[in-house]
């Protein structure tokens, strides 16, 4: 992000309201006029990556919708963010079911501190709870948090990281969770 945009960005989000509502393509999906209502008293920001990643006819008709009643900025995290953000997935055992999308919306957040993502991609949910980022479903919230891990058919030997083959012995590694209490 330009430093000249990013100065404006600033400008906007205290010339207008102090609260941040971050919107991930999953709530676009789900979205109704009264839950976009609700974010009216919000700066609304979507990443570019999520206005890309639409395809169904629903959330194309809802972004129009936000467009026209939130006026939304349209913005991407800085790199370091990006990489921030990254590595709260990898730990969680979520990198891997994150669109780049999904992973700009949790770089947002971690961005502007007093935010709040809105969606109900479960994977999202998991990796808010593990960086301590509110967030709000629509439909869809996890119950437990999660930590992935994977581990060999055969031998047994678990891993902390996607692997699809053991080390040990070779033999195909499945993806396993615990759960904990939120």
């Amino acid at each position: 992000m330009c430093f000249e945009y990013y100065i404006e960005l600033k400008w906007w989000l205290r010339m207008k309201k102090e609260r941040v509502v971050i919107i991930d393509t999953t709530s676009l999906i789900h979205l109704n006029l009264e839950e976009i209502e609700n974010y009216t008293l919000y700066n609304v920001l979507i990443p570019e990556a999520v206005k890309d990643e639409l395809k169904s006819r629903n959330a194309i008709l809802n972004l129009s919708l936000i467009e026209t009643i939130l006026t939304p900025m349209y913005v991407s995290p800085s790199k370091s963010a990006i990489q921030k953000a990254q590595g709260i997935a990898k730990k969680t055992g979520d990198l891997n079911h994150l669109s780049k999308a999904d992973i700009a919306v949790i770089a947002l957040a971690l961005e502007y501190t007093d935010s709040i993502i809105i969606s109900d991609d479960k994977a999202i949910q998991n990796v808010c709870h593990e960086a301590n980022i509110m967030y709000r479903p629509i439909h869809f919230k996890i119950k437990r948090k999660r930590k992935y891990f994977w581990k060999c058919t055969v031998c047994g030997k678990r891993y902390n990281t996607n692997v699809t083959e053991c080390l040990d012995c070779g033999s195909p590694v499945k993806r396993y969770y615990q759960q904990n209490r939120l």
